[in-house]
């Protein structure tokens, strides 16, 4: 794939000049900073060495305005004769990670862009090996939108074990460090070897949205492109700590579109009020990645009635085969919001998208393959590898092959699937999907 030129004549300057500064004393705490500045000026020469702040930290060019794939200049001038958005299914309980590719007449205006790397089992094999098949382990544009462990942690073993092979041009991220009880997650220190010593280029959101040293709308080839919503709730100081509590609520939320396809995602914001404030002219969407992995704090009858979906699609998974001596039961997430909630689902089944859900725990991966001439799309799924069901009936009796539902669910809508007819939630009172959503 092409390198941005200019990208690399002026964005990269900032980690090279720095790097040729006269040393100061240290105050190196191993933040990725950004300036503190908030009224940009634009500067058209380029970065000098006064334009630098040195005090130890890897700091984005101050009070100047160097925007990453701009309309003149996207990240790839390619044209795209395929779209494919892939939800990966994750191997754990729940998780995210989406890659999506732009493929292009000639391989080297391809664009692919990856969002989150699940935790970090998923990196070890569903990123790992998507990255391989879909991206030949070439990332134009990485977005991290919050630090939880389930959306970051599969860095390590997707990538960051792979830097030599793995290309990663742009990153935006978060821009603040992740605590749990003992900070384990190694997303920071990867990140960084990517920026510092492969020369990717670096942007939080609260940058991007605030258009300091690069822009909240990206130009990722002709006709497709991204754009950061402003949350209210991204963060300033990259040496900020945040804890689990906090984290959701600093997802990072955006549209992508290709001509007039439309798909929207917001990590696992739970705040949509503030989105919806701050953003009164949102769009109407084709396809929307249900927030939060379905849950009931994402997912507002607010949010549907704005945006109104034609189709949603979520990353969830069923915990685990519930009691081997009970065929047929299964966990949903165990946590208070379930993954998906019965509550969420029956304000999506209530919205514009009607019975248009789709989840891939019953699918496996998802693919969302637009048409780049009429910009009609097709949701179709791999197949599920995690969730295998007991399709027994009490006699004995085999009512369906394995085979059979598998593929079957491939392409059918949840509440089409066998699991949400028949499979009982033992965490929810012995009942199936249908009857808890039916009840409410």
């Amino acid at each position: 794939m092409r390198l941005n030129k200019a990208i690399k004549s002026v964005l990269l300057l900032a980690p090279i000049l720095l790097a040729s500064c006269e040393p100061k004393p240290s105050t190196d705490n191993g933040n990725l900073s950004s300036p503190t500045t908030t009224t940009p000026t634009t500067n058209t020469t380029g970065p000098t060495t006064d334009d630098i702040i040195d005090d130890g930290n890897l700091h984005s060019v101050n009070n100047k305005v160097f925007p990453m794939g701009t309309k003149d200049d996207p990240f790839t001038n390619g044209v795209c004769k395929s779209l494919n958005i892939h939800l990966l299914e994750m191997n754990k309980k729940y998780g995210d990670s989406l890659i999506i590719k732009c493929a292009a007449e000639k391989k080297e205006d391809d664009f692919t862009m990856l969002i989150d790397v699940g935790d970090d089992t998923d990196g070890k094999s569903a990123v790992n090996d998507a990255l391989k098949t879909i991206a030949d382990n070439e990332i134009d544009f990485a977005v991290f939108t919050h630090g939880h462990a389930d959306h970051i942690n599969g860095f390590e073993n997707a990538i960051g074990k792979n830097v030599d092979n793995v290309t990663i041009k742009n990153i935006l991220d978060f821009g603040y460090k992740y605590e749990t009880k003992s900070y384990t997650t190694k997303y920071e220190q990867y990140r960084d070897k990517y920026v510092k010593e492969k020369k990717a280029n670096y942007c939080t959101a609260f940058d991007a949205v605030n258009n300091r040293v690069c822009s909240s709308k990206y130009y990722l080839a002709q006709d497709l492109t991204f754009e950061i919503f402003d949350t209210g709730h991204y963060i300033n100081n990259p040496g900020t700590i945040i804890k689990n509590a906090g984290a959701n609520d600093t997802s990072i939320a955006g549209i992508l579109k290709y001509k007039d396809f439309s798909f929207f995602l917001s990590g696992d914001l739970d705040q949509e009020i503030d989105l919806l404030k701050l953003n009164p002219n949102l769009e109407t969407v084709n396809l929307m990645k249900a927030g939060h992995h379905g849950s009931d704090t994402s997912n507002s009858d607010s949010l549907l009635q704005k945006i109104k979906p034609e189709n949603i699609i979520i990353s969830a998974a069923a915990v685990a085969k519930a009691n081997p001596d009970k065929p047929g039961t299964y966990y949903l997430d165990g946590r208070a919001n379930d993954h998906p909630n019965p509550i969420a689902l029956k304000r999506m089944f209530n919205s514009s998208a009607g019975t248009n859900v789709y989840t891939n725990l019953t699918m496996g991966t998802i693919v969302v393959d637009v048409d780049v001439t009429t910009l009609q799309y097709t949701i179709t799924g791999l197949g599920a590898n995690r969730l295998v069901y007991e399709i027994s009936s009490e006699s004995g009796e085999v009512i369906k092959t394995k085979e059979e539902i598998r593929e079957f669910e491939k392409t059918a809508k949840l509440v089409d699937t066998y699991f949400y007819n028949n499979v009982q939630i033992l965490n929810k009172g012995n009942k199936t999907l249908k009857e808890l959503v039916d009840a409410l």
